[in-house]
């Protein structure tokens, strides 16, 4: 690794200060669990790491009044998970948590940084595109609100601007009954990355029932499956025919490749096996709280 200096600032306003002074050279880290690997293998070479983990206003997780859970950047996977399932909100994204890594690694890794990375297998990124999630960033010119689908723009790129930070990820707690899962496959069954695994969320509304699918490594860009989400809404019995033909139009909206972790043939064929399995155990957790 190479030689670099590190700013541990306490405020926000003081970090933003440090890279807008030194553009190009500072790189803000709050886990680090990417960043550090990334600069081991010198892929990354920032000349000054901006350590963010001092910063208490994003180490909070708070619901605001109309709904909205804000996770800060230091927010740890384990620390969120706890919260989640003690308040038992957002499924999906609770079985993201446990699916990443392993519980050490999930004391440092955070959702925001999962985002960040732009990484095309992040766990996270699945779940928070069916949940419709924003990540809200700040620079010296203000704050800016970026769905997810939109935020990340390819393999290790995102919207940042220079200068700019991902402070938190919002979340718009559904206002209806639910459940979600969601789903991975891998070449071992801890410590790996996704070959290609997909987040569903079935939100029943008085009358309708409404289902989000959203497909993870298969792409250089978030995936929801859009289409398939308009020909299951207001299905609430999802019968054989209706999850294969769900299934088909996940594999026509994806375009996977092939590499060292896998095929794109397996890839296809993982995303239709993982769309029908998560339907079906979403229909499944629906009996069972009903």
């Amino acid at each position: 690794m190479l030689a670099f200096e590190l700013e541990r600032p306490k405020t926000l306003e003081a970090a933003l200060g440090i890279l807008a002074d030194n553009p190009g050279k500072a790189v803000p880290k709050s886990g680090g669990t990417d960043l550090i690997i990334w600069m081991k293998k010198r892929t990354i070479h920032p000349k000054i790491l901006v350590d963010l983990a001092l910063i208490k206003d994003l180490s909070n997780i708070t619901i605001s009044e109309n709904g909205r859970l804000s996770v800060g950047t230091n927010v740890t996977l384990n620390r969120l998970e706890d919260y989640l399932d003690e308040r038992e909100v957002l499924p999906a994204l609770i079985d993201a948590c446990r699916s990443h890594s392993d519980f050490t690694l999930r004391n440092k890794a955070t959702m925001v940084g999962n985002v960040t990375a732009a990484v095309p297998s992040g766990d996270m990124i699945p779940a928070l595109c069916c949940y419709d999630a924003e990540v809200e960033t700040a620079s010296l010119e203000g704050t800016r609100h970026i769905s997810v689908l939109d935020f990340i723009l390819g393999p290790k790129k995102n919207a940042l601007d220079p200068g700019e930070i991902a402070t938190r990820i919002n979340i718009p707690l559904p206002e209806v009954a639910g459940t979600g899962c969601y789903l991975k496959s891998t070449r071992r069954s801890a410590l790996d990355l996704a070959q290609a695994s997909v987040a569903c969320v079935m939100l029943c509304r008085t009358g309708v029932t409404e289902y989000r699918l959203s497909c993870g490594a298969v792409s250089p860009i978030p995936v929801r499956v859009f289409e398939a989400e308009k020909m299951l809404r207001g299905k609430s019995n999802l019968t054989p025919s209706l999850i294969e033909h769900s299934a088909e139009l996940a594999v026509e909206a994806v375009n996977p490749i092939t590499d060292v972790r896998s095929s794109r043939e397996y890839r296809l064929q993982m995303i239709r096996e993982l769309t029908k399995r998560a339907l079906a155990l979403c229909q499944k957790r629906i009996q069972e709280v009903a």
